[in-house]
């Protein structure tokens, strides 16, 4: 398989993703924890992570915390910890946390375009394969972008697929639970 010299700015930012979610999860929370006892406050920690968990409407059943010590893995808090809960819109905290964490700030998603075949005059005769690596912030103008990159290297028509290729990712597709 060949690259065609193609791809994405390098010079976007993504914030990434792929990262250790769960201790990303946790650190944050901790996090919290620490920055709630540098706070100080009068009721015990316990007190104020139950406090924050009581959400008028929401039945307490419906609601699940975890807080660890990562220094000593002592549970701190919990409360229905191994419930199983669909995802909440603030997830992308934790998830964003661990990315940073893990890739660090200066890290850059790529998208690749790959292609086995030969060209014949404009056609391509073969297969294209657009390689992502997990890249949040892609968008349909990034993949107009890119074919006008496929246009602009003469090729105006595919003589095979365009084949997305999703090999970097393992294919644990869900969380226990």
């Amino acid at each position: 398989m060949a690259h065609l010299p193609l791809g994405r700015d390098p010079a976007r930012r993504g914030l990434g993703n792929n990262g250790p979610v769960r201790r990303g999860l946790l650190a944050v929370v901790v996090a919290l924890v620490v920055c709630s006892q540098a706070a100080g406050g009068a009721l015990p920690l316990t007190a104020r992570l139950a406090n924050a968990l009581a959400v008028r409407g929401n039945s307490p059943a419906s609601s699940a915390a975890l807080a660890i010590d990562l220094q000593t893995g002592n549970v701190l808090f919990e409360r229905h910890a191994d419930l199983s809960l669909a995802p909440a819109s603030n997830e992308k905290l934790p998830v964003t946390f661990a990315a940073l964490h893990e890739l660090g700030i200066a890290y850059r998603f790529r998208t690749e375009v790959l292609s086995s075949g030969s060209l014949d005059g404009t056609t391509w005769n073969g297969n294209v394969y657009l390689k992502g690596f997990g890249d949040p912030t892609l968008t349909s103008l990034d993949l107009d972008r890119l074919a006008t990159q496929v246009a602009d290297l003469g090729i105006t028509r595919i003589a095979g697929r365009i084949v997305g290729d999703e090999s970097w990712f393992d294919d644990v597709r869900t969380a226990p639970g």
